[in-house]
């Protein structure tokens, strides 16, 4: 069945490549079962919202981070706002009326929200919606550090700093490492979205060492195209419908001088390619 669905895509891997990546999208709903059993047992868990979000800091601060963005439309059959909410993206309205409604676990799980500098409207929409802590991380790791221990108290600072640090470096290796794996671009995305979803990151690094026993490196994928897109979480599906060459890579874009190839109708991002969760 994936194999299928990936020729429709145009991207089909590999056949020496077994790893089920329609799978990986079971990962958020399993985060939303971990995120509860976590607060169970008295972890906390904070939410974030954005790719320049450090997520590394958050959980060594002795918390989980857990994504927050809203990845579908569905839940607009909720939105009885919508005169209010239709001057947003589909990436803010979607993730506003999850929080409304509170129809989102991993919201409503989270003690308080880091949102990422690059869009300050999700920010503002956000602050707005909630009475939960919100964070705005402008690149600044020292007023983060000192949102986080005021949250959180000294006492749940965690003493393995550098082990966290380094767990987190052999994620970005193993994931780095895939990029010249025989898998296409799309499932380079599945995999990059929902390994966020899995609230434990050595169960990460155990989940990248499964994908990579199933694959093998392919030279022609040593260098990838480069596709910058923004907030691609909520867009990959409809990319791998318009890119047929599986060599993409895609990347979250965060600058907004620049003009991303993909991104959003009523975003204030400039993009060549502009989607919505329709």
């Amino acid at each position: 069945m994936a194999e299928k669905q990936d020729e429709r895509h145009g991207l089909s891997d590999l056949q020496n490549n077994s790893y089920n990546f329609l799978e990986l999208k079971e990962l958020r709903r399993q985060a939303y079962v971990d995120a509860l059993m976590a607060t169970r047992s008295g972890k906390t868990i904070v939410g974030y919202f954005g790719a320049d979000v450090p997520e590394l800091m958050i959980h060594q601060y002795g918390a989980l981070a857990a994504p927050i963005m809203g990845l579908d439309g569905h839940v607009f059959q909720f939105d009885d706002e919508n005169s209010t909410l239709d001057r947003y993206c589909d990436v803010i309205r979607s993730t506003l009326v999850y929080l409304q409604k509170d129809k989102c676990p991993l919201q409503h799980a989270a003690k308080a929200y880091v949102i990422g500098g690059s869009c300050s409207l999700m920010y503002e929409a956000i602050n707005k919606a909630t009475e939960k802590p919100v964070f705005y991380y402008s690149d600044n790791d020292h007023a983060l550090a000192k949102w986080l221990v005021e949250l959180l108290g000294s006492d749940q600072m965690t003493s393995q700093m550098n082990d966290i640090s380094q767990i987190f470096s052999e994620i970005s290796r193993r994931l780095n490492d895939l990029k010249k794996a025989n898998i296409s671009g799309y499932n380079l995305w599945l995999l990059n979205t929902y390994i966020s979803y899995v609230l434990d990151p050595v169960k990460r690094i155990e989940l990248l060492d499964e994908v990579t026993q199933s694959c093998e490196l392919e030279p022609k994928f040593q260098e990838r195209r480069s596709i910058l897109a923004v907030c691609p979480a909520g867009i990959g599906e409809k990319i791998a419908k318009v890119e047929f060459n599986p060599d993409y890579q895609i990347s979250p874009h965060l600058q907004e001088e620049y003009i991303a190839d993909y991104g959003y109708e009523k975003c204030f991002f400039s993009a060549q390619c502009r989607f919505d969760y329709s």
